[in-house]
């Protein structure tokens, strides 16, 4: 004979040890999101009898992971793909981690406006007497820049 009672008892007992355990593992100053890592085929073709989409990778990371990080996952990731033959031909991502298609993995840019935005901030960093440096050199034929004070004193 099994007493039911116990048995909801016993449910009940292992219900609060599992919310003891979640509650003591569970760290409440950091918050994760779930990365996964899908692949397709380019085509994305849809059939209710096949998948055409598969998660090869997935993992806990934190709320502020850096783009250089998420890069060497991808290319450790890409790499682990050729071993079986698989060539990644086309990656997306959120916008989370754009920089990824705009900066390259040594930091040039890899599109116009991204070149543009980078000449942009190193010209906003230079001071006024370096921005006009060169334009003060137009006419300048070999020696120093004449201003209209020295012409004055050559003739007096």
């Amino acid at each position: 004979m099994i007493d039911l009672f116990e048995i909801k008892s016993c449910i009940d007992d292992v219900k609060c040890l599992v919310n003891q355990h979640f509650t003591l593992c569970f760290d409440k100053s950091k918050t994760y999101d779930v990365m996964v890592f899908m692949l397709s085929d380019l085509d994305r073709t849809y059939a209710i009898d096949k998948s055409y989409v598969f998660s090869v990778a997935y993992g806990l990371s934190q709320k502020h992971l850096k783009a250089d990080t998420v890069r060497q996952m991808l290319e450790f990731l890409r790499e682990q793909l050729k071993t079986y033959n698989i060539h990644v031909q086309v990656q997306a991502f959120d916008g989370q981690f754009s920089k990824l298609s705009i900066v390259s993995y040594d930091g040039s840019s890899l599109s116009e406006l991204q070149e543009r935005k980078m000449h942009w901030k190193e010209t906003c960093a230079k001071s006024s007497h370096e921005l006009f440096r060169p334009f003060l050199q137009l006419g300048n034929v070999g020696g120093p820049v004449k201003t209209f004070d020295d012409a004055n004193d050559k003739w007096n």
